[in-house]
């Protein structure tokens, strides 16, 4: 049976076709309408009229394609240059899906064209018997075949998907997005179809396209699109520099992949991050996912050209759950980009170029829908300048469509200069059209609008905090924080409007709402903005607000609540001089630091220093303040003779500047001592601790924070050199002290204990050090979490004072096995759990011969680590069998071991089997089973690196 558009019911198929192909259609419609299913003949929607791309699909056409079982699509070169096609398609492959995870209910049939050019590749993988060589009636029998197996919902039967779970926020928004059909699955076909050994098997693909063509846009949509096959949530992470020209480096990438995690892990609440540095915020971030082990998007927006192979490994999704789709303005090379499928983005077809062009005036009639036609033509149907023309069109004084096409036909000189600064990053041929829009669109801003617009263009294209932008409104014009905060709202509102701005909802870090501005209006804002005095105010008043942000962090952490605004202080930092601007940068360079990002802080303060010194002499406060951070950042990294020349050098010379009383003076000299007791040099940093400690004393008071912290210092260090009994005097008055001024239950007061408890355990007091310490670790459980490294600390002390072996050995197996999953296997302070765990399970004579093997008098902790566990591990062999469960598990701490030692040892044999072990025994949720799960993947890396 054969069914026009005015038929009511359900259909076994709908025929999809251009009209250019229609007498071919009418011949297969035909023979399908005698096919049998069910008994009963077949039945078929065809749409017999001709649409041009500006006409509506009728609801009928729709209510048609709703009601339908399958999908039969006569695909020739046309198909695809049709948007009604396109349409039906996205449509019928997307309820697919939904309907059973597959596009088996879509099929192509060929016409003058082979499978290998069908598009997207999910609608090829269904092949039908090739016309060329099969009969017609073999063809559709075929076709009909695959009706009757298919069970009979309809295409309107398929659920909605429901909405992604978002990290931190979407994209853009999607109110703009049109067309697109085929690119979308072309998305879903290269993430699918690549998984490239070299890249560990992550799925990877990119999405190539001038800045303005809606790469953003086409990914968001990907994501709510299939939201259902990522229900680990999607990743967005930004700001990684493509409008910076050539001043990207690999450093800032990766050390923006560091900002994101720590947002990331700290959104999702996973636990123990509180002062963690970032390669173990990434391991405990991992480790969460892989707790999970649910498929997520890992979206990597704007990346620019340039990076190193190192730097686009650390972009991938960091589990194998993770599909990563990366949006650039660049094709890509071998040297850059190695791994994944690569999806083309151009113009708009035309009839999304018209949707988008007339989404706030429709035509009246059909010279009007000609004259939009033309203008989305003139603009290369360049999707944001689309877009703005869209908002021009609803202002009166353009003139209409014809208005409006006559101005971008005829650009005056200034769209063409703008067009020349813009050059490669608009269509060829276009450019000035484009401009004229962009010109057009930024004139018709209110003052409200400009102003935010024009701060906008002043930091960086990245997220912007509402907060900051509220914070420059009002120093730069001494308002109060409610008018900045109307101001800013009514600015964005009009910009938005205009399709000038977007916002990302829902807000993100702490509730902060977060704005973006695309990088083409900046620059048009930048083009066409003469107020450079207003300019100059705006920018000091960003500068003022970035600072004062970043030196919060001073006094308490907020550091990961600043990951949207340093890309904002780099963006002045490069536009920038003075005073002020390096002391802005020696405050992201700490900030760096406390996050425990040492190359970063490194680099960061070398170019600073260097900057500082040049524009305001060596001698100069902020110089000296520079040095001092450099020699942090070299302490960072385990150049301790760098780090004590250089802090040395900045105290000497801020003495000489400040006075030796003066606090940052103090806080260099300081600095210095850490690195004398870094370097061995006990008695020396000892000595210093003491005079900064008097100092301290005498020009604020006993009971200061200050003095309290440069008493406890001076105590920890009294006790490395030997002097317990007073060590343990002076821990005990911090101790006291600390509880008048902080509470019982600050942890400033926690590490007091802690420290008197290992002052107690050092004088022989075992007892009463295991009480302290046990005290201490309960406290932090609650105040910490059980996972924070200084719980596992004292948890740590608490079993080597214990009385017991059996007492101790649950206290360290638990504590490294913590340790693997918050710092990662290869963190000393996880080498050293390991060790410490070892050396309690073996009797002493067999930890003393293990020492007197690695022939050292201090041997080398992953040597030892390795002799001490191949004899647990033949003792357990022995004792319990190779299979039982605590044999796998000293399995994995020689693996570990041996991994420490490098590659080459067979250790990711040995923690193959453990893992496997464990898993078996066990089950794979087990805590044992997880930690192998995390040696293993770390010792395959140190394997692939070797």
């Amino acid at each position: 049976m054969r069914a026009d558009t005015e038929d009511r019911g359900d259909y076994d198929v709908f025929f999809c076709y251009s009209w250019k192909d229609k007498a071919r259609a009418d011949q297969l419609v035909e023979l399908l309408a005698a096919e049998q299913v069910d008994g009963r003949p077949l039945r078929v929607f065809q749409d017999h009229r001709a649409l041009e791309d500006y006409d509506q699909i009728s609801a009928s056409v729709q209510e048609g394609l709703r009601r339908s079982r399958c999908l039969v699509v006569l695909f020739s070169e046309r198909t695809l240059r049709s948007h009604y096609c396109r349409a039906e398609l996205r449509y019928a492959l997307s309820a697919a899906r939904r309907l059973g995870g597959t596009a088996q209910r879509v099929m192509p049939i060929l016409h003058r064209t082979e499978y290998e050019d069908v598009r997207p590749q999910t609608l090829g993988a269904v092949r039908l018997p090739d016309p060329r060589t099969s009969s017609d009636e073999h063809l559709i029998g075929s076709v009909a075949a695959r009706v009757r197996r298919t069970d009979v919902r309809r295409f309107g039967d398929a659920p909605e998907p429901g909405a992604p779970d978002w990290h931190p926020s979407p994209l853009v928004g999607n109110r703009a997005f049109r067309g697109r059909d085929v690119e979308l699955f072309e998305v879903h076909d290269a993430l699918h179809a690549h998984h490239d050994p070299g890249s560990g098997g992550v799925p990877v693909a990119r999405i190539v396209g001038l800045g303005g063509q809606g790469k953003t846009m086409l990914a968001e949509q990907y994501a709510r699109e299939f939201a259902a096959d990522y229900p680990g949530g999607v990743f967005v992470l930004r700001g990684f520099g493509s409008h910076l020209a050539g001043r990207t480096t690999d450093h800032h990438v990766r050390s923006r992949i560091g900002d994101h995690i720590a947002e990331f892990a700290g959104s999702m609440n996973v636990p123990g991050l509180e002062g963690l540095d970032r390669p173990a915020v990434l391991n405990a971030f991992r480790e969460h996912l892989g707790r999970r082990k649910q498929p997520y998007l890992w979206i990597i927006d704007d990346l620019p050209s340039g990076l190193d192979e190192k730097t686009f490994r650390a972009l991938l999704a960091p589990t194998a759950d993770g599909h990563t789709l990366v949006t650039t303005r660049y094709r890509s090379s071998a040297e850059e980009y190695p791994w994944g499928g690569e999806v083309l983005l151009g113009e708009l077809d035309e009839g999304a170029a018209l949707s988008l062009l007339t989404s706030h005036v429709r035509p009246a009639d059909g010279d009007e829908v000609r004259s939009a036609l033309a203008v989305a033509e003139k603009l290369g149907r360049h999707a944001q300048a689309v877009a703005v023309a869209a908002g021009l069109l609803a202002d009166p004084d353009q003139g209409g469509f014809d208005g409006l096409l006559d101005a971008i036909a005829a650009p005056g000189p200034d769209a063409v200069e703008l067009a020349s600064r813009l050059g490669r990053d608009l269509p060829t041929g276009y450019g000035a059209s484009i401009a004229t829009a962009m010109l057009r669109s930024i004139d018709r801003l209110d003052h409200r609008g400009h102003e935010v617009l024009r701060i906008a263009s002043l930091l960086a294209p990245t997220p912007l905090p509402q907060s900051l932008l509220e914070g420059v409104v009002a120093r730069s014009d001494d308002g109060a924080p409610s008018e900045a905060h109307a101001f800013v709202e009514a600015g964005f509102a009009d910009a938005v409007d205009k399709s000038l701005a977007r916002a990302l909802l829902p807000a993100s870090v702490a509730g902060e709402r977060l704005w973006t501005v695309h990088t083409l209006v900046s620059r048009t804002l930048r083009f066409a903005d003469t107020g450079d005095t207003r300019r100059t105010r705006l920018r000091q008043g960003a500068l003022e607000e970035l600072t004062e942000a970043l030196e919060q962090s001073k006094t308490r952490f907020v550091h990961r609540l600043l990951t949207h605004h340093l890309p904002h202080v780099q963006e002045l930092l490069t536009s920038m001089e003075g005073a002020d601007v390096l002391h802005l940068a020696n405050e992201a360079s700490r900030v760096y630091a406390e996050l425990g990002d040492g190359r970063g802080a490194l680099d960061q303060f070398e170019r600073l220093h260097t900057a500082s010194s040049r524009l305001l002499g060596p001698h100069h406060e902020i110089t000296l303040k520079t040095l001092a951070g450099l020699g942090v950042g070299h302490g960072l990294m385990g150049d301790h003779v760098a780090a004590l020349e250089c802090k040395r050098a900045a105290y000497e010379g801020l003495a000489a500047v400040l006075g030796e009383h003066d606090p940052e003076v103090l806080i260099a000299r300081n600095n210095v001592a850490v690195t004398l007791s870094d370097t061995g040099d006990r008695a020396a940093a000892r000595d210093e601790y003491a005079a900064i400690y008097r100092i301290r004393r005498r020009v604020l008071n006993v009971q200061h924070p200050d003095t309290l912290m440069a008493l406890n210092n001076y105590a920890i260090e009294v006790g490395r050199c030997g002097n317990h009994r007073l060590a343990r005097r002076l821990k005990g008055i911090v101790h006291t002290r600390s509880r008048t001024v902080h509470g019982e239950r600050d942890p400033r007061t926690l590490d007091a204990l802690h420290n008197l408890a290992a002052s107690t355990a050092a004088l022989g007091d075992q007892a009463t050090a295991h009480d302290l310490l046990v005290q201490v670790t309960e406290a932090r459980r609650e105040v910490l979490g059980s996972d924070h490294v200084d719980t596992l600390t004292s948890q740590e002390g608490a079993a080597v004072t214990a009385a017991s072996r059996a007492e101790a050995l649950p206290l360290l197996r638990d504590a490294y096995r913590l340790r693997l999953t918050v710092q990662g296997p290869a963190h000393p302070d996880t080498v050293r759990a390991l060790v410490t765990l070892l050396e309690w399970s073996l009797p002493r004579d067999t930890v003393a011969a293990a020492r007197a093997r690695a022939d050292l008098d201090e041997p080398d902790e992953a040597v030892l680590a390795g002799l001490l566990a191949m004899d647990l591990h033949e003792r357990l062999v022995a004792e319990r069998g190779a299979d039982h469960a605590e044999t796998a598990v000293a399995r994995c701490q020689l693996a570990h071991a041996l991994a420490l030692q490098g590659p080459g040892l067979n250790a990711d044999l040995l923690i193959e089997d453990a893992a496997d072990g464990l898993a078996e025994e066990l089950g794979r949720a087990a805590p044992w089973s997880r930690g192998a799960e995390i040696l293993k993947a770390w010792i395959q890396d140190v394997e692939d690196r070797g």
